[in-house]
């Protein structure tokens, strides 16, 4: 679907209306753009008759009324722009299209084959626990070594621990070999709820996302939660909800997915995932658990003691 390759930032503003109000007047399509932009009624015209000669749009005249509707699906164009995108930043091509995933980059048969079945199995799951539904296509791209996937996500100088992120809503996984101890495919899951959980709400705290994350992909084993945090539980040496609001070197070096991990343990198993989603959404409300931050705070210091100790 070469056609995209032409459409401009402008035209995909009058896509967006077109798909959402379909088949609509150029009457309503003009007054929805003149309110977000400063575009004359000309220009507005001028931009669907590119559409049009674009074959990205067409129309029907009723009377004297023109009544557009879209040639293309909004998901056609959203995954051309993707592949577009990664072809042109990092290079690669398409290997694999499953239901709700695209996988470029490198093509190992088999860790895409893991990857993609886990993704697939746990996708409904994940969304259903955090109330959202994803209306595109997730991009998965496996770089061909770990120094190409920290440039390509603007960490030149990450720890090698780092392994899995997402940017631009894309997620970026590192070959199998990178994986030792920890399976790749549910680090991968954890990425995802990542993206999720941005897309509800980009202002979520470290903490909150990380360890919502690592709770949803299962990647962390208890035991190995009691053996290396077993002094810090022991001595009560567990940070705030803002100390662990820190960057993400800092974060992971500090215990920060073990800690986290066992905070989602908490509220999710005391107060159930309605009232975490809404906690996602207002994430300094914590009148939402019926308590005062420092008073959850120990709430969540008892649920070590008891179930990590």
């Amino acid at each position: 679907m070469d056609t995209t390759k032409i459409i401009s930032d402008a035209e995909w503003q009058v896509m967006r209306i077109i798909w959402a109000d379909s088949p609509t007047t150029s009457a309503h399509i003009i007054k929805e753009l003149t309110k977000a932009t400063d575009w004359t009624p000309a220009t507005i015209k001028t931009f669907l008759g590119r559409l049009v000669n674009k074959k990205a749009i067409s129309f029907e005249k009723k009377d004297r009324t023109f009544y557009y509707f879209p040639l293309l699906t909004e998901e056609e164009c959203i995954k051309e722009e993707n592949r577009m995108f990664i072809e042109k930043v990092y290079g690669g091509v398409l290997n694999r299209e499953t239901p709700h995933f695209i996988f470029y980059g490198e093509n190992v048969e088999a860790y895409i084959t893991r990857i993609s079945e886990l993704l697939e199995s746990e996708y409904e799951r994940l969304l259903n626990n955090l109330e959202y539904v994803l209306p595109d296509k997730i991009t998965v791209f496996i770089h061909s070594d770990i120094k190409k996937f920290h440039k390509a996500i603007g960490e030149t100088n990450a720890p090698n621990w780092l392994r899995a992120s997402y940017l631009s809503g894309i997620l970026h996984i590192v070959p199998q070999e990178y994986f030792s101890e920890i399976p790749a495919e549910k680090v991968a899951v954890h990425v995802l709820a990542q993206i999720v959980i941005h897309r509800i709400n980009f202002n979520v705290p470290t903490w909150l996302y990380q360890g919502v994350s690592a709770y949803e992909g299962k990647w962390i084993d208890k035991n190995w939660i009691k053996i290396s945090l077993a002094n810090r539980i022991l001595k009560e040496d567990i940070p705030t909800f803002s100390e662990m609001s820190v960057g993400l070197k800092q974060f992971g070096e500090n215990d920060g997915y073990l800690l986290s991990y066992t905070l989602a343990d908490f509220l999710i198993s005391e107060y159930g995932y309605q009232k975490m989603n809404e906690f996602i959404r207002a994430p300094y409300e914590y009148q939402i658990f019926g308590l005062s931050e420092s008073d959850l705070w120990r709430q969540w210091i008892d649920f070590l003691n008891k179930n990590y100790r």
